[in-house]
């Protein structure tokens, strides 16, 4: 770093021995700078602000049928309707434009920097105004150097962009019933064409389709839970009719053994009971938990039973009733019992025989069932978007009158101005870009004298460009005229810059009035 301050002070020494040079430079450049810039001519802009419904009706229906414009698109459109050849010639001629091109080159590029020149800008909510402005708000602005053209171009042009609007307003209302029409008739078509294909598919594979039992998989599991249930209570239903049977072979032995006695023990009877509610039981537990009433009092029912055959004895007659109507009941008992194992039988071969044919069909099915989804499919999504088209027509239908009186697509909400003062050129600014560049201009010359004309300022200078010793050095012995007029040149020099930068001042001050004299002077 201390580096650095030395050899920028030592190219400071050597560049001041050319001061002047930079001073008379800067004095030269200054003033014709400021004179450039006092002659400039003042540009004003005018300035328009539009709502421009960039959503037509056409564009309106198709939006949500196809793809939403973003803001980009919005401002492009409005750039093309508003900005085009036709329309800025149409504007160049009304303003009388056209009268500063001499031939029709000069037209064309008068044309296109107009082009230029208009910008079109998009301007955000302002406070106060309809909702309907939230969005599609544009600036419009132009600047030249009459202010009164500037105005007259923004005027013609958005004059003539309402025009256009208002002309092309009921074309876009017949455009967008024209579209919807034409599609509705689309999807009609369609619409019709995937129910005939429907009808066809159902008609063919009618024993394949899903009904009310579900799909392919559903009816799978329906028999395959059908096949367990019915295949429980089979078994309940055998073993209940191998205790009946057993049962009933030990009254028929009893009868044998005492073929004149009428009676038997009570005991048999309760155990016919028994075997009763045992069927019973089982037959709850399959459809009921532990904890169901029905379950509770069949347990208790045969504890009751078993505690009573457990205290009676065997051979004791009693008055349970007759031998013979015993067996009699336990007869009927088991004829049904057997009645109810054929057709648990039946049952479970017909769920067997309905789960080997889905089961042997299941790529077909699969097949089947995939097809009539996608039918289905494609069936529901044109039927929306009919039934959305027909929907859309309705609205627009309803909604004619309210567009043609309210819902406008051009509408004027802040009519050309031109502000007071110009927005062009930023003089204060540019005068003082002069004085930094005249002074700069001037430093810079110095600087490169001092490159060509170089010289050792000091001891250490010396040493380091040439290699050599320096065993000493002679001071100057400056004589009373010299040490005078050392300081006259100071002297000078500082009070050149300081007029300079005086001058800068009067005219930074006084710039209107400069101003208007120099260019009163020049035309």
């Amino acid at each position: 770093m201390e580096e650095l301050l030395k050899n920028i002070r030592r190219e400071l020494r050597s560049a001041w021995r050319y001061r002047w040079y930079a001073l008379i430079v800067a004095w030269l450049i200054a003033p014709i700078g400021w004179t450039a810039v006092l002659l400039m001519p003042d540009v004003h802009e005018a300035t328009a602000r539009i709502y421009v419904d960039t959503d037509s009706l056409i564009r309106n229906v198709i939006g949500e049928i196809a793809v939403d414009s973003d803001a980009a698109d919005s401002l492009r459109y409005v750039q093309e309707r508003l900005l085009s050849r036709p329309r800025l010639e149409q504007v160049a001629r009304e303003t009388d434009l056209d009268l500063r091109a001499d031939s029709p080159a000069d037209f064309d590029n008068l044309i296109t920097q107009l082009s230029k020149d208009i910008k079109l800008a998009p301007l955000a909510r302002p406070g106060g105004r309809r909702e309907r402005f939230e969005q599609n708000l544009y600036a419009v602005r132009y600047r030249d150097e009459n202010p009164v053209v500037a105005r007259s171009v923004v005027q013609t042009l958005v004059n003539a962009f309402q025009e256009d609007a208002l002309q092309t307003s009921q074309s876009d209302q017949a455009e967008a019933r024209q579209f919807l029409d034409e599609q509705i008739a689309v999807y009609e078509g369609r619409l019709q064409e995937a129910e005939k294909k429907r009808a066809d598919f159902n008609r063919q594979w009618i024993n394949y389709l899903p009904g009310e039992a579900g799909n392919y998989f559903q009816r799978l599991q329906t028999e395959k839970a059908a096949i367990q249930e019915v295949g429980t209570e089979l078994r309940i239903a055998e073993d209940r009719r191998r205790t009946l049977a057993s049962r009933l072979e030990e009254s028929r032995a009893v009868v044998r053994a005492n073929p004149d006695e009428e009676y038997t023990s009570p005991a048999a009877e309760v155990e016919a009971q028994i075997a009763d509610l045992e069927f019973r039981l089982n037959a709850l537990l399959i459809d009921y938990t532990e904890k169901h009433p029905d379950v509770i009092s069949t347990r208790e029912k045969l504890a009751n039973l078993r505690e009573r055959l457990a205290g009676m004895d065997p051979d004791d007659p009693g008055a349970g009733g007759g031998t013979a109507i015993v067996v009699d009941n336990l007869q009927m008992a088991l004829n049904e019992t057997d009645v109810l194992i054929s057709g648990l039988r039946s049952r479970l071969a017909q769920h067997r025989e309905r789960e080997q044919e889905l089961q042997s069909t299941v790529d077909t099915v699969i097949g089947v069932e995939a097809e009539y989804a996608k039918l289905n499919r494609d069936y529901e999504a044109i039927q929306a978007q009919f039934n959305e088209l027909v929907q859309r027509r309705e609205r627009l239908t309803l909604g004619e009158e309210v567009r043609e009186t309210s819902n406008v697509q051009f509408e004027i909400i802040e009519p050309p101005r031109v502000a007071p003062e110009p927005v062009a050129p930023n003089r204060p600014r540019l005068l003082f870009t002069v004085l930094a560049a005249a002074l700069g201009a001037g430093a810079g010359l110095a600087f490169l004298f001092s490159q060509f004309n170089p010289v050792f300022d000091s001891r250490e200078t010396l040493f380091e460009e040439t290699g050599l010793p320096v065993l000493g050095a002679v001071s100057m012995a400056w004589k009373p005229a010299q040490i005078t007029k050392r300081r006259v040149s100071i002297a000078g020099i500082t009070a050149g810059a300081v007029v300079l930068v005086a001058v800068f001042g009067v005219v930074f001050a006084t710039q209107q009035q400069m101003t208007r004299l120099l260019q009163s002077l020049v035309g």
